[in-house]
């Protein structure tokens, strides 16, 4: 992501701006983030999927810990934050190819797959995805079908590539 000065917004009043599929992401300090985050040569380690499921706000994201779940969006943040976590940013990809019901069909089959912490530094190197366990961009971009996705997927995708097919939508998200 670039240096550019990026508008900040507040969580609560924002959210209802948000809709499902827009991503969310972060870089921390944690180690495997700095991996990460050198490997890449981003500032950005981690992303995930915004959804609304009965009128309630929830992001869904494979992590090492969780696998590919779904989580509470507001708690999921405050937790991330309070326990070190860096900014946390909000972005709407364009280009979508499924509608806002259909990605939410999407991420049902993926919920409880493991997270691929083998294959996210070699997919990284080579480029080159052989199972269907998910890294966090990798299952992004596969659950909202972007273009990018389809140019990207014989190589592997980083999640700076999915914070950069936000365009100049990214906004900060703070939390009081």
């Amino acid at each position: 992501m670039s240096k550019r000065n990026i508008p900040k917004v507040l969580f609560s009043e924002f959210q209802k701006n948000i809709k499902t599929g827009d991503i969310f992401a972060w870089g921390d300090k944690g180690l495997i983030s700095t991996a990460i985050r050198f490997a890449t040569r981003s500032s950005i380690s981690h992303v995930g999927i915004f959804v609304w499921l009965e009128g309630m706000l929830f992001v869904c994201d494979a992590t090492y810990k969780h696998k590919v779940s779904y989580h509470y969006a507001e708690p999921y943040f405050k937790n991330y934050l309070e326990n070190g976590g860096g900014k946390i940013y909000w972005g709407r990809p364009r280009n979508q190819f499924y509608s806002e019901d259909e990605i939410k069909q999407r991420i049902k089959p993926t919920l409880g797959k493991s997270y691929d912490s083998w294959n996210s530094p070699r997919s990284f190197i080579f480029r080159s995805k052989k199972d269907d366990r998910y890294y966090c961009s990798e299952w992004e971009a596969d659950i909202s079908g972007t273009d990018e996705f389809y140019l990207l997927s014989k190589r592997g995708i980083l999640p700076l590539d999915t914070v950069n097919k936000c365009e100049n939508q990214i906004r900060q998200l703070i939390f009081s």
